[in-house]
């Protein structure tokens, strides 16, 4: 073959670009929209900014005022600036603080107490006089940086005493003044020029107060340095008959006296400008006399108040000068007092004692340790314990119970250790109020569980239903008998009926089911029921029902009579862990007609019976069907969780605290804890049962 006969291999041109048509790009068009948007965009930018630069500014003003609310009348920086020795010693146009660690101030004090008792009117009778009960020093050399301090001295009340405070219009006071200790006074130094803004009717002039005694075992000067000194005191109020919560008057029952006084140190000690310092005590001192009367009422304005008082209460000069020659002084200067307050001295229901009985033997020799704490808190801090201390200004009402006045103390405590006071070191109150918290968050979960999971069934396949409709139609009556015949309130009504709405709801679920009724919902979110029909028992359900009634009625009645008698009587049983002693001073009743206090322990023993044979049948149910139901699995781990830290506190004592109500750990929640643990170990192990039915042959 040759060249020529050859065949022709077709052309192919693997990279040749072909010839295209070039179009012009589209101009871009600004979308009016687009164009809105961004503008839109830019303008939230800015005006969030605009709203965090406002927060800022917010925050910092409130800081200041919280944390220094004078800091207007605070001295120039500059006119510090030279010799610190020389400033401290000739200082004739600042004011210090008489307690300070500043060098020339005195550092360490001791801390004077005293109770007196009245008994008279204080607005009809205000000149009646005081009487004291006790008198002494409980604190000596205390440093001004110390952290908490605690006392705890012996009071003893004579009966004579105890039968005044039985009567009317009777009120138990007690002062607090802190003292400079002895070794840290100079006798070269001559204290004078008084001047104060408390109207010097803070101690012993007006009698609605009680007098602040400032003596030569205390300090020895005399004159307006004593004044100076009993001017700072503070007050508190720890016993009042007319103002009693159960209104009890020529009666003991129900008034208690407070065992423990919080005394706080506003930890600030400026330095302020001598002409702003007397103009704003001047003023203060004029709106006092003007507006208020017997030494702090009137209007809110005339409560002695760290922002609006602060350290313009009172104020000294001093100097060692020879015969009342300025010009021989080597040192010189003005000192204010510190302001120290009871405040936010909440105490707890187990903060107090309740006075004995006449005529019991108790009032031979009536005495109680008082607790007085003293600790510096800083403005800020105090301030903030203002708005947080709201809650606690309301003790429990009298018809509270245990667990309620426990929680009561428990916030308590927790409130003076964040603010720095001395609490019950045997307490931990911070463990148990937080075990508390997780606690009510777990018993909220179940609530909601429990009812999506009752408004969710459409079948009670593997449900034992009879005995737990019996036991919530038993809990709703006997909430409702306790409201109406048995004469029990709660201080959070709503709360107690809000509960019994939901158990109520919950009883309504599991009587349709039991019944087999069928609603049709209509009318907005479906929530108007407009016709109810009821359906057939169908196979499963005809099944699970005889597994359930192997676990025969007669049974069930037996095993509830023996658990109720059991209950009821239990408390006089032995105690798998004792309580610990409660306070007489908690134990309260109410009033209650007969027959409802001889049938209450029963109908609370019955339910938690009824409660628990249901669980038994449940778990008996589980067992025969190899299924689990009645609740959802979670919600059974959950459960045996909350059982679980409710006891925790009680068996667990040394490793939460002591606790002074601790309730005991009886057979009851041994058995509740028990039957929770096995529904839980079933849920685990069984899997759950379907909602829906299998076609019948």
């Amino acid at each position: 073959m040759t060249a020529d006969d050859r065949p022709l291999a077709p052309f192919e041109e693997e990279h040749a670009s072909l010839a295209r048509r070039r179009r012009a790009a589209p101009a871009r068009r600004s979308s009016p929209l687009r164009l809105c948007v961004a503008l839109c965009a830019l303008g939230g930018l800015a005006l969030f900014a605009f709203v965090g630069y406002l927060t800022v500014q917010v925050v910092r003003t409130v800081h200041q005022q919280l944390a220094h609310p004078h800091k207007a009348h605070h001295v120039d920086p500059a006119v510090l600036v030279g010799d610190s020795a020389q400033l401290h010693a000739l200082e004739p146009d600042v004011v210090r603080s008489f307690y300070s660690r500043d060098l020339g101030s005195v550092d360490s004090f001791n801390l004077k107490a005293a109770i007196w008792l009245r008994t008279s009117d204080k607005l009809k009778d205000p000149d009646a006089l005081w009487e004291k009960v006790y008198e002494a020093v409980i604190l000596r050399d205390i440093k001004i940086g110390s952290r908490a301090v605690h006392a705890v001295p012996r009071v003893r009340i004579t009966r004579e005493h105890l039968d005044r405070l039985r009567t009317p219009h009777t009120r138990l006071q007690s002062t607090y003044v802190m003292l400079p200790s002895t070794s840290r006074l100079d006798d070269s130094i001559d204290y004078h020029t008084f001047r104060t803004s408390r109207n010097t009717s803070m101690h012993s002039i007006d009698g609605v107060l009680p007098p602040v005694n400032v003596d030569d075992t205390d300090v020895p000067q005399k004159g307006v340095f004593r004044d100076f000194l009993a001017n700072s005191a503070c007050f508190s109020q720890l016993y009042d008959s007319g103002s009693s919560p159960d209104g009890a008057e020529g009666n003991s029952t129900g008034l208690s006296i407070a065992t423990k006084t919080f005394v706080s140190l506003i930890d600030d000690f400026p330095v302020y400008n001598l002409s702003s310092y007397r103009q704003k005590l001047q003023e203060r001192s004029a709106f006092r006399q003007a507006n208020c009367y017997y030494g702090g009422l009137g209007s809110p304005q005339c409560a002695r108040l760290f922002d609006q008082d602060g350290h313009f209460e009172t104020m000294i000069e001093f100097d060692d000068a020879r015969d009342g020659d300025k010009a021989t002084a080597t040192r010189m200067g003005w000192r204010y007092s510190p302001f120290i307050t009871t405040r936010f001295g909440y105490v707890g229901p187990l903060d107090r004692v309740e006075l004995p009985q006449k005529g019991s033997a108790g009032e031979e020799d009536f005495s109680f340790d008082w607790h007085i704490s003293w600790a510096p808190v800083s403005p800020l801090k105090f301030n903030l314990a203002g708005v947080v201390g709201l809650g606690l200004s309301t003790a429990p009402g009298s018809n509270a119970s245990a667990w309620e006045r426990a929680q009561a103390q428990d916030f308590a405590d927790i409130f003076h250790s964040s603010v720095g006071h001395t609490a019950r070191g045997d307490a931990r109150p911070g463990l148990r109020a937080f075990l508390r918290l997780v606690q009510a968050l777990v018993a909220f979960t179940l609530v909601l569980l429990h009812l999506s999971y009752w408004s969710s069934r459409t079948l009670a396949t593997g449900i034992s239903l009879p005995l737990t409709v019996l036991h919530d139609s038993w809990s709703v009556f006997a909430g409702l008998a306790a409201h109406f015949f048995g004469n029990v309130t709660h201080d959070g009504l709503w709360v107690a009926w809000l509960g019994s709405a939901g158990e109520a709801l919950d009883l309504v679920f599991k009587s349709a089911l039991l019944l087999r009724l069928e609603f049709t919902w209509t009318g907005p979110f479906s929530l108007v029921p407009t016709s109810m029909t009821r359906r057939r028992q169908s196979h499963s359900e005809r099944a699970s029902s005889r597994e359930d009634l192997r676990f025969g009625w007669t049974a069930r009645i037996l095993v509830v009579a023996t658990i109720a008698t059991i209950y009821r009587f239990g408390p006089s049983l032995p105690h798998l862990i004792t309580a610990s002693p409660v306070s007489p001073a908690i134990v309260k009743t109410y009033e209650a007609p007969r027959l409802w206090r001889a049938l209450h322990p029963w109908i609370v023993s019955v339910a938690s019976a009824l409660s628990l044979v249901a669980d038994i049948g449940q778990i008996h149910l589980n067992y025969r069907r190899a299924t689990f139901a009645g609740l959802y699995r979670m919600a059974a781990v959950l459960r045996l969780a909350f059982e679980v830290l409710e006891a925790l506190p009680t068996v667990l004592y040394r490793i939460f605290g002591d606790w002074h109500m601790r309730p005991p750990f009886r057979f009851e929640e041994l058995s509740e804890i028990g039957v929770s643990a096995v529904l839980a170990w079933q849920a685990v192990r069984f899997p759950a049962v379907a909602q829906t039915e299998e076609d019948e042959e």
